[in-house]
């Protein structure tokens, strides 16, 4: 096998992550900074990139849970959703930042999709342009070659974009580390020991 397929790969991640606005990541280091609690949602396989992020934040000391999960406590006014969709489409996540807006909550969206109903919705963004798939009204998909031909992917439906939210929210680690003045091995201290 070549090493072409890998290539194209990590060269479409970079394209994805280059195109992101370095203030839109300070932004958001700023909202989960002053946020006391941070609550953070994603369905599918961005749902696995935003459960890596909460427990980064965790390691870091921060008040994170992913909502959803049993221990996750009741949230009030001027806690933080963080929620993660490519396509800014995903019904469970709208119905949880509407509750998230109801309780006045403030709502950051990681979503390829600015003008969606998350993007919409959203008191702050951070735009990932990696080519995700959308939705139509029905609900069916509109993958990124039924839209623009040169977005076509080496990789499958929205592996882009789930790639490029988990190394985006690791870099906004590596930022709010050094915000916080956080070192790795205060990190590794608070990494689970029960295993």
């Amino acid at each position: 096998m070549s090493h072409g397929l890998f290539d194209a790969a990590v060269n479409e991640v970079l394209r994805a992550l280059r195109g992101i606005d370095p203030e839109q990541l300070q932004n958001a280091v700023a909202m989960i900074r002053r946020a006391p609690r941070v609550y953070l949602a994603g369905c599918g396989r961005s749902g696995y990139m935003m459960r890596a992020f909460t427990m980064r934040l965790m390691h870091m000391g921060l008040s994170a849970c992913f909502v959803g999960d049993t221990c996750t406590p009741a949230a009030r006014a001027g806690d933080l959703l963080v929620v993660g969709s490519g396509s800014g489409e995903t019904g469970s996540l709208k119905y949880c930042a509407a509750s998230a807006k109801a309780l006045g909550m403030e709502l950051l969206a990681l979503t390829g999709k600015p003008g969606s109903t998350l993007g919409r919705m959203a008191d702050a963004l951070v735009v990932i342009p990696s080519g995700t798939p959308g939705k139509r009204p029905d609900g069916s998909l509109v993958l990124p070659s039924d839209a623009r031909p040169e977005e076509n992917s080496v990789l499958v439906m929205g592996s882009v974009a789930e790639i490029s939210l988990l190394i985006c929210t690791d870099a906004l680690v590596s930022l709010l580390m050094e915000e916080l003045g956080v070192s790795p091995d205060e990190m590794a201290r608070r990494h689970a020991n029960l295993e």
